[in-house]
């Protein structure tokens, strides 16, 4: 492990995960745009799973091997790393199970803030288990309950609510400090303030029951539908980039700005119809796995191309510039996911939380500076994509390079 400056005051560092935003988002958000072009970008930043619990251990278990090591934060950890430095450190997670104290990830923290409640956790299990029974049109009643009657503007807690929870405890940290905060409203639903919407509650509830049903055909109709619902998760994402201008302005006020590095990035992305699926499915395509990633800290700067990963963030956070381990045509970024997700796994009796590597079958891939390499075990599924030549992932070349696709099943069988 690469060990900390000492000389000079230590900075502080600010490390914000945004769950399910796209990498071709950012420059939709212009507070976090602004951000990424006076500091450093990523274009090439990939996680190494598409859905929570297969990537958050690539950010916090130090030394994490997608491909062999269990689906899980396990020691060493990032956190407590720090904290053996002399950090103080703070984590607010805005309602994910996934990476909250019932995985784990609480390890290392002096502070820790998930908005879980432990009281009554097997009752309100069953009766979410109950409501994901009911027909639609119930469940559309049930939503717009929520959003109109008790004016709760998500399933998690909204963005405006972790930024005052987080200024309000970096208020009581001693410095050096580390905090990480997770945000959740681009994740399902997409629920921005009904005054930050051009949409009608009804509207935003039919929409988020449109896109429950996770996949997409090709019609007219549902091209029409994916279109809108585009326009409600930028809604969302725009509404969460003004929140964190909010964060970043108490920074600039308590004369912490100049001395805190901040790591911006997501956990997976979003599909939106572009391989016939919506959300983040067990799937390893560029709209789950490619990522956005800035980082505003000093031997940090301007536009970056190289393939970078969650796993680097480690590294970047501890190290005095940017530095990856492999030289740019020798890097491989590993990808991995499992059969099965969400109301899937309740059908089987799957918790992703306590078991996430139990689901049947493994999705393995690769991505190198020239191509993207999905074997699925179901079946023995091999894909290979150009991704230079082809960015959509629209032309399957399994069958016509031969030596390349063979390279790759060597690694994963």
């Amino acid at each position: 492990m690469k060990q900390m400056e000492t000389h000079g005051k230590r900075h502080n560092i600010v490390l914000i995960t945004i769950d399910s935003l796209r990498w071709d988002t950012l420059p939709k958000m212009p507070q976090l745009w602004s951000l990424a072009k006076k500091n450093a970008y990523f274009t090439r930043a990939y996680t190494n799973g598409p859905s929570t619990p297969f990537s958050f251990p690539s950010i916090f278990s130090l030394k994490y091997d997608p491909m062999k090591e269990r689906i899980r934060i396990r020691d060493p950890t990032l956190t407590g790393y720090l904290r053996g430095q002399g950090y103080r450190t703070a984590g607010i997670v805005a309602s994910n199970p996934y990476i909250s104290s019932l995985s784990g990830y609480q390890k290392g923290f002096d502070h820790f803030n998930d908005y879980i409640s432990t009281s009554g956790r097997e009752v309100k299990g069953e009766l979410w288990r109950y409501l994901q029974r009911l027909p639609d049109s119930l469940q559309n009643f049930r939503d717009i309950y929520l959003w109109y009657f008790k004016q709760d503007v998500t399933s998690s807690m909204s963005g405006k609510v972790v930024t005052e929870d987080s200024m309000d405890l970096i208020s009581k940290l001693k410095e050096p400090f580390f905090i990480w905060i997770h945000y959740m409203d681009t994740h399902y639903p997409y629920t921005p303030p009904r005054d930050f919407s051009k949409y009608s509650i009804s509207d935003i509830a039919a929409l988020n029951n449109f896109r429950k049903k996770s996949e997409a055909d090709d019609s007219k109709g549902t091209r029409r539908k994916i279109e809108r619902l585009k326009v409600l998760y930028l809604e969302s994402a725009r509404w969460l980039d003004e929140n964190i201008s909010d964060l970043f302005e108490y920074l600039k006020q308590s004369n912490l700005w100049d001395n805190t590095d901040i790591i911006v990035t997501s956990d997976h992305g979003e599909g939106f119809g572009e391989h016939g699926f919506l959300g983040h499915p067990s799937q390893l395509y560029q709209e789950v796995v490619k990522i956005p990633m800035v980082i505003k800290k000093e031997g940090f700067y301007g536009r970056h191309d190289e393939l970078v990963e969650t796993r680097d963030i480690p590294s970047f956070i501890l190290s005095s510039g940017h530095t990856i381990d492999k030289a740019k045509d020798e890097r491989i970024i590993p990808l991995r996911a499992r059969h099965a997700g969400g109301r899937s796994c309740t059908k089987k009796g799957i918790n992703l939380i306590s078991a996430p590597e139990s689901l049947d079958y493994g999705i393995y891939g690769f991505v190198t500076e020239n191509y993207k390499f999905i074997f699925d075990e179901e079946g023995d599924e091999v894909e290979l994509y150009d991704l230079e030549k082809d960015p959509g992932e629209k032309n399957d070349l399994s069958t016509v390079v031969d030596e390349v696709v063979s390279k790759f099943l060597r690694m994963v069988k």
